[in-house]
């Protein structure tokens, strides 16, 4: 142990490299194209690059409109030096998420270190990071949350250092994950909480928060309001039941009381708040999302899911000071919460603080077993580093090659393919779902976005007041085949998921 605290920096550098390296496999080939949110975002960055606008001409927005998903703006703001050097391209569009996935690894050492001053724990946890599915594939996708996740890590980071710098860029940190992703502002409230919590007094990082979470709220209200359609506070079916109970019960009845449609929410808050331990979800297959994880592996490991068992039963044992059981079982109690109040929950994207924080606890086991049980401990890192070998595998030989309707491959190829023969007087025809079909041809042609704006056409709104692409330039856009729409060249979307 002594030797581990002699070369600790050199030993962090080496995981660091380890993560670099395993990251950088395959990096923008795997996965082989691009999603529809993927390219949403590279586009608009390259639109702001162009003309100072996004794709629906708003000067340099906080919120994109985009799908009518709302984007907040902190990835593609985040591009725009990238496309600027580089160009718009699949690989330039996912490296914020790649910076992001490689300073995790770092970051993850200073965090616990600053709560527990362990650095055996601290040297573990980033060793796990470096390693473990969810953050080896959300460091090749171009996720917002990803980079959201590392902010917010970083902010945490330097919450409980008193200098005025490190306050400054906490604040700064933590305003940047607020305005990238969605899921912090729902932790934030609860995070405030146990900071107030641990110190057992009321200090100036924590206010800091709040100021700067009831500000961002108010700038991005747009997509929190857009987004309200996805949590189960809008589901319809529940909110039925509780009208029919209503209007069954007498006035001042505690039938009356139980009516209440709270009562009807929390059954299904709590279901999905336990639905994230799923072993179905954290190893075997992950969430209904393709995008979240490649075909026949979650997110974890079976060996990370014993560590982690091991770490939550022993963690206030080995770290029994109000401040660290506090910090580390409150934000593991809290970290659900986003994804548990959507109706499509279990959901990675909106959990990855929860998949983090069961990263930290597994280290705890490790932490644990390399007190108690240095033989356990050992075969433990054995087994890791086998899961780990073949999850590569499958990622780097499977994934590659596994037929992925879900993220529309050969789109590409058939766009330049098509633009390359067309005359100039034909038309091109693009099926696929109305709502987001338009975006591949922005943004592997990199259109105009002058030309963009001043010849789209769109649908009449669907029933969710969601605009669809009729046309723009030479190219239509048609959910099906049929005869009106007969054209020489015909491009098929084969992208096919569900958010």
């Amino acid at each position: 142990m002594k030797y581990i605290h002699k070369y600790t920096t050199w030993i962090l550098l080496i995981i660091c490299f380890v993560g670099i390296f395993l990251r950088l496999l395959g990096f923008g080939m795997i996965p082989s194209s691009l999603n529809r949110d993927e390219a949403a975002l590279g586009y608009n960055a390259y639109s702001l690059l162009k003309t100072g606008m996004d794709e629906w001409g708003v000067s340099w927005p906080i919120v994109f409109r985009s799908f009518g998903d709302y984007k907040l703006a902190g990835y593609i703001y985040s591009l725009i030096p990238f496309v600027s050097i580089f160009g718009l391209n699949q690989w330039v569009v996912r490296v914020p998420s790649l910076i992001a996935g490689i300073l995790l690894i770092l970051i993850s050492y200073f965090l616990v270190l600053q709560i527990t001053k362990d650095k055996v724990f601290g040297l573990l946890t980033a060793f796990f990071i470096s390693l473990t599915p969810w953050a080896i594939h959300y460091s090749h996708v171009g996720f917002e949350a990803n980079l959201a996740l590392f902010f917010f890590v970083f902010s945490l980071t330097l919450a409980g250092d008193k200098r005025g710098i490190c306050i400054v860029l906490s604040t700064v940190a933590m305003m940047l994950s607020l305005l990238t992703y969605n899921a912090p502002l729902v932790l934030l409230p609860g995070i405030v909480g146990l900071l107030f919590f641990a110190q057992k007094r009321i200090y100036l990082q924590p206010l800091l928060f709040v100021g700067i979470g009831i500000l961002v709220f108010a700038l991005v209200f747009p997509a929190t309001k857009g987004k309200g359609n996805i949590t189960i506070f809008s589901n319809q079916q529940l909110m039925e039941q509780s009208r029919q109970a209503r209007a069954n019960s007498e006035t001042y009845s505690i039938q009356r009381v139980l009516s209440n449609p709270l009562f009807f929410v929390i059954p299904t808050l709590t279901r999905n708040y336990f639905s994230s331990y799923d072993p179905q979800f954290l190893v075997k297959g992950g969430g209904s999302n393709p995008w979240h994880q490649p075909p026949g592996w979650g997110h974890m490991s079976w060996s990370l899911v014993l560590l982690f068992a091991i770490g939550i039963t022993f963690a206030w044992k080995i770290y029994p000071q109000h401040k660290q059981r506090v910090l580390l079982y409150g934000s593991l109690l809290i970290s659900p919460l986003a994804s548990a109040i959507t109706i499509d929950a279990p959901q990675a994207t909106r959990m990855l603080f929860f998949l983090y924080m069961f990263v930290i606890f597994a280290a705890i086991g490790m932490r644990w077993l390399i007190t108690y049980n240095k033989t356990f401990a050992f075969l433990m890192t054995c087994i890791l580093l086998i899961e780990v070998s073949l999850y590569m595998r499958l990622y780097l030989c499977e994934f590659s090659t596994h037929p992925q309707i879900e993220w529309g491959v050969g789109t590409q190829r058939a766009l330049l393919e098509v633009e390359k023969q067309r005359s100039q007087d034909m038309n091109v025809v693009v099926y696929g779902d109305t709502h987001y079909a338009y975006i591949y041809p922005l943004f592997y042609l990199a259109v105009n976005p002058d030309i963009f704006r001043s010849s789209v056409q769109y649908y009449p709104l669907d029933n969710l007041g969601l605009s669809q692409v009729k046309s723009f330039g030479h190219f239509r856009f048609s959910a099906q085949i049929d005869a009106q729409n007969k054209e020489k060249y015909t491009v098929k979307i084969l992208e096919d998921v569900r958010e």
